[in-house]
């Protein structure tokens, strides 16, 4: 039985020889809603003053909490490739039931707990961002190089490749700025989907036609897709709508807007005002999927829905800078299924002085602590790092910002609004892009050169991370800096075995340009030598030549992915 229920039921049991208390619902606990995973499938039908299962102990409770709904928690259509998995998982086994918010929680998860058809019930949790928005002056990017060596070598890991095309990464926030000068170019557009009219991406003028052309569940999802309150197809930040008076109104609108820049900030030779950036990936695929009410609060559930989304969209890498203290049935599965349609997934450990453990403690998810600019770490006073957790920088990181003013807004509710377009940030939600840019940059790199064989699994990928980070703190792991920080370079190094002349593709040039450089003495394989270890013996010889011709001529299996770096 899942210890939140345990712990529900002991309570019960005691109040029986005590005098009753009122009753007291923790402050992170959604009112109104608990997430069932159900021991069989069963039809719902809903009658105009009940709901019926055909299970009469089960239905019987549904009236005992006053249930006003019973809804599916993946209620997406599931293509016919992804069913083998949907139906693995038991996805189809996984509810909310909704009942007035005067009725206890923990009262009726306890009741259907106890249930012979219920597998697991579970309070839902609101999850807070891991960021801590400071005013705090840096030196910009110091996160991407700086002499004394705590970053993420960013620019040796530009000499392999720049971009991420191909690889399409899902940002899970609270909704990305699309008019954003360094964003706008790099979002994701649903070619599959058609609208009756549509303007400039991100001026969210278009006309939506209410046809879900490629059938996703999903119509008009041009843009991504709006899990809040809204639940629609423009996943725009909410200032858009609810201009901010105060920069602490701001700070619960940009969050997703500041994640983004840190991921994706295009190079662009025409910013020349000096406060441009560049982001771990320069060009890619973002997918903006929005999981937060106005205010910054979402649960589980709806960021279950919003990871099957990402996953069946397509997304190989998945950012999300939230924890939730409890877990819920529903986000657990759905990390699965994602896993298993070959996303990797990555999550901020939290602050401290934060609480949420979900879903950074899953296996199939990198979880990323932050640390600062002389790879100093603040122990989390409740959590410790486990083996699936790196570090990144995240003190100090200059990343992209809401601009208020100049939106065309009438100025009805301060005297003047408030923003920039670029700040300074402190928290684990400004690491968390930065290990998925670097999750993404080296699945596209190693896909670039070989193609389909270049696929690499989500298992693959998290072992390529944990191996190739910068060890600190006792050797080895340990829980404050767990597997130690991450490094784009030498990622892309272990990937990227065989392009010996750096051309981004492996062809015949590659065999040539080796055998030049052992037997006549010409340029060494470009940009790290080791490249040229083609068959991963740490050595660069003869062999690796004969293991390139293989491969070229289609006669053997691509260099393979060796965890030797710089």
């Amino acid at each position: 039985m899942n210890k939140i229920i345990r712990a529900a039921v002991i309570f019960q049991f005691l109040s029986l020889f005590t005098f009753p208390i009122a009753a007291q619902e923790s402050p992170e606990i959604v009112k109104g809603t608990v997430d069932l995973v159900l021991r069989a499938n069963v039809t719902i039908t809903h009658h105009p003053t009940s709901i019926e299962t055909g299970y009469p102990s089960f239905d019987s409770l549904l009236t005992r909490f006053g249930v006003t709904s019973m809804t599916p928690a993946f209620d997406l259509p599931v293509k016919a490739e992804h069913l083998a998995v949907f139906y693995r998982l038991n996805m189809d086994e996984h509810w909310v039931v909704h009942f007035p918010d005067s009725i206890s929680v923990h009262t009726t998860a306890t009741g259907f707990a106890l249930d012979g058809l219920v597998e697991s019930a579970e309070p839902i949790s609101y999850g807070v961002a891991t960021l801590l928005p400071i005013d705090a002056g840096f030196h910009r990017q110091w996160y991407h190089n700086q002499p004394n060596g705590v970053d993420i070598n960013s620019p040796q890991g530009w000499d392999y490749d720049t971009s991420a095309a191909g690889v399409l990464v899902a940002v899970l926030d609270e909704g990305i700025d699309s008019l954003h000068r360094e964003l706008n170019r790099n979002l994701w557009i649903n070619a599959a989907e058609t609208l009756a009219t549509h303007g400039d991406p991100g001026t969210h003028q278009f006309v939506p036609d209410g046809i879900d052309d490629d059938g996703n569940g999903k119509a008009d999802d041009f843009y991504g897709w709006d899990f809040s309150g809204a639940g629609d197809a423009d996943p725009k930040p909410d200032y858009y709508d609810n201009p901010p008076c105060t920069q602490t109104d701001l700070d619960k609108m940009n969050h997703g807007t500041r994640v983004a820049g840190v991921l994706m900030a295009q190079n662009s030779l025409w910013l020349t005002d000096g406060n441009d950036m560049v982001g771990v990936m320069w060009y890619g695929s973002v997918l903006n999927v929005k999981v937060t009410n106005p205010g910054g609060v979402t649960n589980p559930d709806k960021y279950a829905a919003a990871i099957q989304y990402a996953a069946q969209t397509g997304a190989k890498v998945i950012s999300m800078s939230f924890a939730f203290p409890y877990p819920g049935s529903n986000l657990g599965t759905a990390v699965q299924y994602a896993d298993q349609l070959g996303s990797v997934q990555v999550a901020g450990v939290p602050n401290p002085g934060q609480d949420g453990e979900y879903p950074w403690k899953y296996p199939q998810v990198i979880g990323v602590y932050r640390i600062d600019a002389n790879g100093q770490n603040e122990p989390h006073p409740i959590y410790r790092l486990d083996t699936t957790c790196v570090v990144a920088p995240g003190f100090n990181i200059y990343t992209t910002d809401a601009l208020v003013p100049g939106r065309g807004w009438p100025d009805t509710l301060c005297e003047e609004f408030v923003g920039a377009d670029y700040s300074y940030l402190t928290g684990t939600s400004l690491a968390t892009p930065i290990v998925a840019g670097v999750a993404a940059m080296m699945i596209a790199h190693r896909k670039q050169l070989f193609g389909s064989l270049g696929e690499i699994t989500p298992a693959l990928a998290r072992e390529i991370v944990w191996w190739t980070t910068d060890d600190y703190g006792p050797p080895g792991f340990d829980s404050l800096y767990g597997r130690g920080k991450v490094n784009l370079q030498k990622a892309m190094l272990v990937v990227g075995h065989g392009d010996v002349n750096n051309d981004h593709s492996l062809d015949i040039n590659d065999p040539v340009y080796l055998i030049n450089y052992i037997f006549n003495g010409g340029p060494p394989p470009q940009p790290q030598v080791m490249v040229g270890d083609s068959n991963c013996d740490g050595e660069i010889d003869i062999s690796d030549v004969v293991y390139l011709l293989n491969y070229v001529f289609e006669v053997g299996a691509p260099p393979p992915i060796c965890f030797q770096g710089p």
